[in-house]
């Protein structure tokens, strides 16, 4: 019997892939299956896997269809009595206790259906660029917003919903816990970033979502990285608002939660935004400063559902 299933979408990531899975070899946990999925690399990605005499390791072929498609094709070949799931990034690194220390984390938790974890920055010569200042998860109040502490375990649906970077290859997750939602979106395949906001939102409304604040993954930043260009992110925040919206249509999600999540997101959000610059202009740019407290005075009068309704039409989300 498997435990765990990993799968790796790899395209064209000859440079890293063996660093990750010999981080997936050197684990203390030793319950597992690698599927690596080769989505077309017109690199050595898939020799340098081949290369691998391990026989909890596998390698599937497709043409090029996304991570999404990439993702997917995985769950066709993972042995039908594992119990749980990670989708790993094929450049990333675990460090050698983050499955122990998850499914430490599980134990009397029967009703968790993912966890996930901190993690540190890496660059591609594996340098340590930053501990992620991360895990900012709100919860809406009558008149402002709260901060959830690092301290507390459990993450909301409002939270992932409002993008607190549940970021999906550290996420793990009970095998029946994803089968409870749709499914990783296609419409995310290429190209976007959010996929986790859908399938992890969709998870959160039928399952606890755990949080260990310990930096157990060492996620690597380079130049080509889709997450570091920010127009595609506005899209992609864009994109994930939509399909909630389609998803609250069908019932997923009350209609009237949705709002109000929306409505807070429009404004207590973006007031805390323009919160950040404004000491700067007042001191280098008052005419600017005016018109930033003029704008935050006008999203706070936008929010008036939030102050009439308060928090009820969130309960059982926040």
């Amino acid at each position: 019997m498997t435990l765990l299933s990993i799968i790796i979408p790899c395209y064209n990531c000859e440079l890293f892939i063996a660093k990750t899975i010999n981080s997936v070899i050197n684990q203390d946990f030793i319950d597992w299956e690698l599927i690596v999925v080769d989505d077309g690399s017109k690199d050595n990605s898939a020799k340098i896997v081949e290369a691998f005499e391990n026989a909890n390791i596998k390698l599937v072929k497709k043409e090029n269809g996304g991570v999404i498609s990439a993702r997917k094709k995985g769950l066709d070949y993972i042995s039908s009595d594992s119990k749980y799931l990670h989708f790993l990034d094929s450049d990333d690194i675990l460090l050698p206790n983050f499955y122990s220390k998850i499914f430490k984390f599980w134990q009397n938790k029967s009703n968790v259906g993912a966890v996930y974890v901190n993690h540190t920055s890496i660059d591609e010569n594996d340098k340590v660029i930053g501990v992620a200042n991360w895990g900012f998860r709100y919860k809406p109040t009558r008149f402002w917003f709260n901060q959830i502490s690092e301290t507390e375990q459990y993450t909301s649906f409002t939270s992932i919903l409002l993008w607190c970077k549940m970021v999906e290859p550290m996420v793990v997750m009970k095998k029946e816990a994803y089968y409870t939602t749709n499914g990783w979106d296609d419409r995310f395949g290429f190209g976007r970033i959010g996929e986790g906001v859908i399938l992890y939102g969709e998870m959160a409304l039928k399952n606890k979502i755990g949080y260990l604040n310990e930096c157990l993954y060492l996620y690597r930043r380079h130049s080509n990285q889709s997450s570091k260009d920010s127009s595609l992110n506005a899209l992609s925040v864009k994109k994930t608002f939509e399909v909630w919206e389609e998803k609250a249509k069908n019932g997923v999600l009350p209609m009237q939660q949705y709002k109000m999540l929306i409505c807070f997101y429009n404004t207590r959000l973006k007031i805390m935004q323009e919160l950040g610059s404004l000491k700067h202009r007042l001191r280098y740019h008052p005419v600017k400063a005016f018109i930033s407290i003029f704008n935050m005075a006008y999203l706070y009068i936008k929010s008036y559902p939030l102050i009439v309704f308060g928090t009820k039409k969130l309960e059982g989300i926040i």
